[in-house]
């Protein structure tokens, strides 16, 4: 089955980018971080607030992509 020259080129792209996607997966988990939660759904009503430094600070709500955390540093990073 012959594809359509498009799709070879987004086929081609897409592993590219998993395969690049990877190493940099793989550079994050040597550095300690592990994937805590995907696709999280936070409400308002669970008064969950993101530091912004200042004093300041923003009411989180939604889905969030993913959640890791670091245990050495005790940090969470949010991926959006």
């Amino acid at each position: 089955v012959q594809r359509p020259p498009a799709l070879v080129i987004q086929l081609e792209q897409a592993q590219r980018r998993l395969i690049e996607f990877a190493k940099r997966q793989a550079e994050w988990a040597a550095l300690g971080w592990e994937i805590r939660w995907i696709e999280h759904k936070v409400e308002k009503k669970d008064n969950v607030y993101l530091d912004l430094g200042d004093g300041n600070r923003m009411l989180v709500h939604g889905r969030i992509d993913r959640i890791d955390y670091n245990p050495e540093a005790d940090r969470y990073t949010v991926w959006d």
